[in-house]
């Protein structure tokens, strides 16, 4: 008499599992992330509510100007992706453009004395002011936005690559100081931070625009 065993077809928990699918995702979630942060900071400002200017307890706020640039920056990125097309392509990359021009004017205040005062813009008072760091990781990401393509065999996103992954490590350095009070490491020989949330928020659209 044969005897047949039956076998009772347990799937594996990470069968279905589709990195490649996982990975395509994060970029149109990184920029809704970007975006909203930006946008509780620019309440924040405009609100004059302290607990959106800095998002964690106990950190430094981020500057409006900061927050408006992550607005744009959350815009821009998600105009590659959700959904694509050759317009929106263009619309982030403007978007791209205005956030480096921005971010290099910021640095021209700092190193060329400008007098533009460019924080004042949206609240018309300079109760906080860009971090000359977080100015510099704003120019990076400006110009990785307008380099950007979606398709990742093309080699001139390499470029954009390179400037994401320069504001992914002032990003990380920053954090690492704030988590180790270590000063050097969010100030980089300025007297103004780049705060804690700054460098989140940097890092999430690191990661989402590489």
């Amino acid at each position: 008499m044969k005897t047949t065993h039956k076998y009772h077809d347990v799937s594996h928990p990470f069968q279905n599992f589709n990195f490649h699918s996982s990975v395509k995702i994060f970029p149109p979630l990184a920029s809704v992330a970007v975006f909203l942060i930006g946008a509780l900071i620019v309440a924040g400002w405009v609100f004059n509510i302290p607990a959106l200017k800095t998002i964690f307890p106990n950190a430094f706020p981020m500057s409006a100007l900061s927050g408006v640039f992550f607005l744009l920056s959350g815009l821009s990125l998600g105009f590659f992706y959700v959904p694509w097309s050759p317009l929106r392509e263009r619309v982030g990359r403007a978007l791209g453009f205005v956030i480096f021009l921005g971010a290099l004017t910021k640095i021209c205040e700092y190193w060329l004395d400008w007098k533009l005062e460019s924080d004042r813009l949206l609240t018309g008072k300079m109760e906080n002011v860009m971090a000359p760091n977080t100015a510099v990781n704003f120019v990076m990401t400006g110009m990785a936005l307008m380099l950007l393509k979606t398709d990742r065999w093309k080699i001139q996103n390499l470029f954009s690559v390179i400037f994401t992954a320069v504001a992914a490590v002032l990003s990380f350095l920053a954090i690492f100081g704030h988590f180790q009070h270590f000063a050097p490491f969010f100030l980089l020989g300025f007297p103004i931070p780049m705060s804690e949330i700054t460098a989140v928020t940097f890092l999430i659209l690191s990661l989402g625009s590489i």
